[in-house]
């Protein structure tokens, strides 16, 4: 397209992922006949500004927000782009250096991560309550989905991570939202939704069936001393456990002991990534790469993850920035 847009140009983006570009152009510097093979629709909207799509579309008026940030900038990055989202009003400006790209909008007012270090193997780190739209549903299995939701819904932050065999969660909150019972309820549905009883029914005209049972009564808690920590324990299958601590007002749930141990003591920085104060912080490689039924991707997905190497939010003291880092 560059060489027949004179000036900028826009890219809208329907709900229904339909798009269609206005470009400020000359009708002589359009070439018609590539448009007209390629099924392109061109209409002129303006003084020299042109619509493209691939059918129809309907339009209205608009009059986008005036945006402070358009007037501030980056010394070291260049402006390339003004987002709006029109639904939401949300908007932001765009900026790109050789490392990646910046979008800085207005302050988000969702809570912090409140870890200045995570593990090396972290794959996702969330502030909950979570960003709006952002189903972590989609990065836990269905059982600990489940089970977690009431904790994810509190002030707190969730760490998914991965190694060879198993990919690993911690969640954490204040104790003040769930007591030790409650915590040791929750471990103890989890697990038993992970192990749940088969049994066979004899149908009415004799045809057989199988009864899953879910009871949670069968999953017995545990104590056990990890780092000199009375932590709450319910098997799982294969060997496994779901472990709840608490610690200074704050409680974990976790499925690793490794995990845990980290979150006793998140002292051993040569085996993290910083995390500096982030609402949001994505490894797409590993996240990506993962061959669990668990984690479910999307095309578009796939490609930020080719193109980027980690995606983090971060709630600055004025603004709120999302940062796409490139692989170099």
């Amino acid at each position: 397209m560059q060489p027949y847009i004179q000036g900028e140009f826009s890219l809208f983006i329907a709900e229904d992922g339909t798009r269609s570009v206005a470009i400020r152009s000359k009708t002589a510097l359009l070439p018609m006949k590539t448009f007209d093979q390629l099924g392109i629709l061109v209409e002129n909207v303006g003084k020299r500004v042109f619509l493209l799509s691939d059918r129809p579309v309907a339009r209205d008026t608009w009059s986008p927000p005036h945006n402070i940030l358009r007037s501030l900038h980056f010394p070291t990055k260049q402006r390339i782009a003004e987002l709006y989202e029109i639904e939401s009003e949300w908007s932001g400006v765009m900026y790109v250096d050789r490392y990646g790209l910046t979008i800085r909008s207005k302050k988000n007012e969702n809570t912090q991560i409140p870890l200045k270090y995570v593990p090396k193997n972290t794959i996702a780190a969330l502030a909950t309550p979570a960003l709006p739209n952002m189903q972590i549903q989609s990065l836990l299995s269905l059982t600990d989905a489940t089970m977690l939701g009431s904790v994810l819904n509190t002030a707190g932050y969730f760490i998914l991570t991965k190694t060879e065999n198993e990919m690993g969660f911690l969640i954490s909150s204040s104790s003040k939202n769930f007591d030790k019972e409650q915590q040791q309820k929750i471990i103890q549905q989890s697990a038993s939704f992970k192990q749940p009883i088969q049994q066979l029914l004899t149908l009415p005209d004799d045809s057989k069936a199988q009864e899953i049972i879910i009871d949670s009564g069968l999953s017995t808690i545990e104590e056990t001393t990890i780092s000199g920590m009375l932590v709450s324990r319910v098997a799982t299958s294969g060997g496994s456990y779901l472990y709840s601590l608490e610690k200074d007002g704050q409680f974990a749930i976790t499925n690793q002991e490794k995990l845990l141990e980290y979150w006793l003591n998140p002292t051993d920085k040569t085996k993290t990534d910083k995390l500096p104060g982030n609402i949001l912080y994505l490894t797409t490689a590993l996240l990506n790469s993962t061959s669990e039924q668990t984690v479910r991707t999307t095309e578009f997905f796939s490609f930020l993850s080719q193109t980027f190497k980690a995606i983090s939010i971060n709630n600055g003291v004025f603004f709120s920035t999302i940062h796409l880092t490139f692989h170099l």
